[in-house]
């Protein structure tokens, strides 16, 4: 009986046992959180209080009642994200990277005239090389000090100079086939 007692007293006090949300300013609110969301939380700070909701990303972490802690990371949702400059690189050089000057011409023109085993060659070679920094077409000359920037902008235009250079390559073997089978069929009649 006295035991009953003894654990009868001390309920209260596991019911007051709280969960501490720490916010990003420093401060701290003693909770009992109900819920986490993708993008808040909620809880009471009395046990038939209002519900209360916070942003996660007003959130540094919330310690339970329990002893364990929850660091709060916050997806960015597309609304959220803005382009980063490496992205912007990427998505410039689609726009004005134009391959001029890339030896895609050169390439079709050595396939046709030296066929498609010696052709491979100069392929090889041009498609392995990065364009240069004189045919790269910046048209944001205030970005061009930034690495991250230039390093999306410098691999999408290196990626579309592969692609042009193989393309040509593959153009001048199908116009050197079609040149052969035209005189074929015409030395045949």
């Amino acid at each position: 009986m006295k035991r009953l007692l003894l654990i009868i007293s001390f309920m209260p006090l596991f019911s007051l046992a709280q969960d501490v949300i720490i916010l990003k300013d420093g401060s701290e609110i003693k909770a009992k959180v109900t819920e986490v969301g993708v993008d808040e939380i909620k809880y009471r700070k009395a046990e038939s209080g209002p519900i209360y909701i916070t942003r996660k990303k007003e959130i540094n972490s919330i310690t339970y009642a329990d002893g364990t802690n929850e660091v709060i990371t916050v997806v960015k949702s597309d609304k959220d994200t803005i382009p980063n400059a490496y992205m912007l690189g990427v998505s410039d050089a689609d726009k004005y990277y134009n391959c001029n000057n890339c030896g895609s011409f050169g390439v079709g023109a050595s396939a046709v005239l030296l066929g498609p085993m010696f052709g491979l060659i100069p392929t090889v070679m041009v498609s392995s090389t990065p364009p240069s920094s004189v045919n790269l077409v910046i048209r944001k000359k205030e970005m061009m000090n930034n690495q991250e920037y230039m390093k999306g902008y410098r691999e999408e235009a290196y990626r579309i100079k592969k692609s042009r250079v193989w393309t040509a390559y593959g153009t001048g073997i199908a116009i050197e086939f079609a040149a052969f089978l035209i005189l074929l069929f015409s030395a045949l009649h």
